[in-house]
C-alpha cells in the first residue's frame, strides 16, 4: 500500500500487507521507503497502523513524524517518534504511559502537535475504551522531545486531528462531545484564545469509537491554512 512520496520526490513510502491479510494489517505493519529510481527498500518503522494522519513530513522534507506501535486499538501502545529517512534513525518523543498519535509539524519545523491520552492497555472496547478516549487532548512538543505541553483541557470534549496555520500562530482541531457531536475549534498555538469555528459537522462520525478509536477526520473536513509569507 502506497503511503506517499517524500517531499523531494526521491523516495516512495509504502506499507507491506502481511500475508495479504486485512486482519493482520489492522494490527500494524512496517513502514518502508524505496528509492524512486529503484533499489532496495529500507525499513523506517517496525510497526505502525496504516492510517491517514499517522505520519507527517517536516516542511523541509528531512524528517518524518510517525505514530509507532502495533495493535489496532488506538488507545494503547501508540507513541510519537521522529525518523530520519536517509539513516533510518528513529527517536521516540512520547513515553509508553500515553497513547499518542496524529503528529503535525509546525511550519517552522521546531514543534509537533499531536493527540494524547493515558494508555489504557489492550481493552477490547466498551465503556472502558470510551472513557479512555474521552481523555484525549491536544499536546505540543519540540522536535527534540523537550518542552512537552498540554494545550487543551476541557473534560466535556475529546480532541483530535490538530492542523497548523501556515504562519504557525494557530492550530485547528476536531472535537467530539459526550453525545458524539463533532465540531471544529481554533486556538492560538500556545492554547489561548480558544474559539469554536464550526458548530457541528454534518455528516459526522457514526460513533465515538470509529475503528478502535480511530476516526478518519480528513474525510469530514479539509482546511486551507493560509499562505505562508516569506521575506
Amino acid at each position: 500500500m502506497v503511503a506517499g512520496w517524500s517531499p523531494d520526490s526521491q523516495y516512495i513510502l509504502f506499507w507491506p500487507v502481511p500475508l495479504f491479510s486485512s486482519s493482520l494489517l489492522a494490527d500494524g505493519t512496517s513502514l518502508m521507503a524505496i528509492p524512486a529510481s529503484g533499489g532496495q527498500p529500507v525499513k523506517l518503522v517496525e510497526s505502525m497502523l496504516a492510517h491517514d494522519g499517522f505520519l507527517a513530513w517536516s516542511p523541509d522534507g528531512k524528517l518524518l513524524a510517525v505514530t509507532v506501535g502495533e495493535g489496532r486499538e488506538t488507545w494503547s501502545h501508540k507513541r510519537i517518534a521522529v525518523v530520519e529517512p536517509t539513516s533510518g534513525t528513529l527517536t521516540y518523543l512520547t513515553d509508553d504511559k500515553t497513547a499518542a498519535f496524529s503528529p503535525a509539524w509546525s511550519p517552522d519545523e521546531q514543534r509537533i502537535a499531536y493527540v494524547a491520552a493515558p494508555d489504557i492497555s489492550f481493552v477490547g472496547g466498551g465503556e472502558e475504551a470510551k472513557a479512555g478516549t474521552a481523555q484525549r487532548r491536544i499536546w505540543v512538543i519540540n522536535r527534540d522531545g523537550s518542552a512537552q505541553r498540554q494545550l487543551t483541557h476541557d473534560a466535556a470534549y475529546r480532541d483530535e486531528r490538530p492542523l497548523w496555520s501556515a504562519d504557525g500562530s494557530h492550530i485547528l482541531f476536531a472535537r467530539l462531545d459526550q453525545k458524539g457531536r463533532a465540531s471544529l475549534w481554533l486556538m492560538r498555538s500556545d492554547g489561548s484564545e480558544l474559539n469554536q469555528v464550526v458548530d457541528e459537522l454534518s455528516p459526522a462520525p457514526g460513533s465515538w469509537s470509529g475503528y478502535y478509536g480511530y476516526i478518519s477526520w480528513d474525510g469530514y473536513f479539509a482546511w486551507w491554512p493560509g499562505a505562508l509569507q516569506r521575506p
